[in-house]
């Protein structure tokens, strides 16, 4: 936001002359977004009337912030407040986050009302220990009364200490509507976009002009001014309030291209176990995909987005949680044995209903898998299916959620010693033809199962078809009353 302190130089810079020979393409990776589902503790608002060096006319309020329909809205506004006759709202990242070099990009719909001033700009983390300008700063968004421009500006001083400025502006149709407000921030320039297309260039290699200022830490600044010494003091009082509306503000950095490696260097063996959050290196986009960027376990690999947590399964360790329809997860695996295998699930909900699936090296192995209520986010169950022949080598394997909200422990990949499509009773678990853990497969038989009993007693408690049962007399099988058993052959 310009500061009209000092005039003491403006130096104009000529692009053709400072911008270097060469170049090469940025791999811009996102680090930091805010949706404005809600107002974030990343954000600090600033509050008062002090005229905030540009002789503005409101008092600053955090009651002039709020969420509108998933977008933050600053309104300006005429009214009474705090000895100032106009309240709007400015709120910043200082201390919170701040980033060296970037694309910085704003989605915003602005006002274009005469004496209202929007912006969106960076200003040096180190303005607490030296002073404006000499702290650096970059204005993205800005424009001021009914004027169609948009004005991309850097602000510095010089070896001398003199305020400089460059800037420049484009005329953007129909400024009022959403539009995409951008910098593109390296060590060598800093370039300013509209919508993508670049508008304005500065160069700050080797700290030209004295602008070394621009290779230290910046942190975020939104607000609307009403008045000043850019905008004038003729307020149209009858086009208040006016509101500056923000959909989202993105951050990336130029990161160097990851590649997917497994977690500790080998991968999972199967048969094995596979724990869930030992998902492979590589980050966002790549081993994993996940829509919030925090860790919401904060116990386990916190520098990823996967949300891990503390897990009070049999083992204790981790678990997964957090899941939101679309995430996925990937693992490095290595097959040792082409065979069919039992998958085995362990999950924890408070709902039922919940699905997942799993590829492998893109195809479907495992079908649709339903988590049931299982009474509790840490209330473990065990589910199971049957994949098809998996061929030996090393593969990815793909977790893909396709529900919300349910917890995931660990996959089992026992060998299928039931490839013949017979399942015996070992009733190692309970008497409940139901329960998973009584037979020897790991699966419950269905209609395309034969069933062999060799001894003990079974409880059926639902209804129930099975392609064939051989049941020794050493056995006892018992029907509840309202549930049936129909064997097809």
């Amino acid at each position: 936001m310009k500061k009209f302190i000092q005039f003491i130089l403006l130096l104009m810079i000529s692009i053709l002359s400072l911008f270097t020979n060469y170049s090469y393409a940025q791999n811009w990776q996102l680090v930091w977004q805010d949706d404005f589902n809600t107002i974030s503790n990343d954000w600090t608002f600033e509050t008062g009337g002090t005229g905030w060096g540009n002789n503005e006319l409101q008092y600053y309020r955090q009651e002039n912030a709020s969420i509108v329909n998933g977008n933050l809205v600053i309104t300006a506004k005429k009214e009474d407040f705090g000895g100032k006759n106009y309240t709007s709202a400015r709120m910043k990242t200082q201390g919170k986050k701040f980033w060296k070099y970037g694309k910085i990009e704003i989605r915003a719909a602005t006002p274009a009302v005469q004496g209202i001033w929007p912006a969106f700009w960076l200003l040096g983390e180190n303005i607490t220990n030296t002073s404006w300008p000499a702290c650096g700063e970059i204005d993205i968004l800005e424009h001021i009364n009914t004027d169609s421009k948009n004005y991309g500006t850097m602000h510095w001083a010089n070896a001398e200490g003199n305020y400089v400025s460059y800037g420049g502006n484009i005329d953007v149709a129909g400024l009022t509507n959403f539009h995409t407000f951008s910098v593109e921030w390296t060590s060598t320039a800093i370039k300013w976009f509209i919508d993508g297309v670049k508008y304005h260039e500065a160069s700050i290699a080797n700290n030209i002009n004295s602008t070394d200022e621009f290779h230290e830490n910046f942190f975020l600044i939104l607000n609307v001014a009403v008045g000043g010494n850019w905008p004038g003091n003729n307020i149209d009082n009858n086009s208040l309030p006016s509101t500056l509306v923000v959909d989202y503000i993105k951050v990336y950095q130029d990161l160097p291209i990851q590649t997917q490696s497994p977690y500790g260097g080998t991968a999972a063996t199967i048969p094995g176990k596979i724990e869930a959050e030992n998902y492979d290196n590589g980050g966002e986009g790549i081993a994993y995909h996940d829509k919030d960027e925090i860790n919401n376990g904060l116990v386990y690999r916190t520098t990823e987005s996967v949300d891990v947590q503390p897990c009070t399964d049999a083992g204790n360790g981790y678990n997964v949680g957090w899941a939101v329809a679309s995430e996925w997860l990937e693992y490095t695996i290595n097959v040792t044995t082409s065979a069919s295998y039992i998958l085995e699930a362990r999950v924890a909900t408070e709902s039922a209903g919940k699905t997942f699936h799993l590829e492998l090296d893109s195809t479907n192995i495992s079908g649709t898998i339903t988590v049931p209520n299982t009474g509790g986010w840490q209330s473990w169950q065990t589910v199971s299916v049957i994949t098809p022949t998996l061929t030996a080598g090393q593969k990815i394997l793909k977790i893909i959620f396709d529900s919300n909200d349910f917890n995931l422990n660990y996959l089992n990949f026992n060998l299928n010693t039931c490839s013949d499509g017979t399942y015996t009773w070992t009733g190692a678990v309970s008497t409940a033809w139901e329960t998973a853990g009584n037979w020897s497969c790991g699966i419950v038989p269905d209609s395309t199962t034969n069933v062999i009993v060799n001894s003990g007693a079974i409880i059926i408690n639902s209804n129930v078809s099975i392609k064939s049962l051989r049941l020794n007399p050493a056995a006892q099988l018992k029907v509840n009353p309202g549930n049936k058993l129909t064997i097809l052959h």
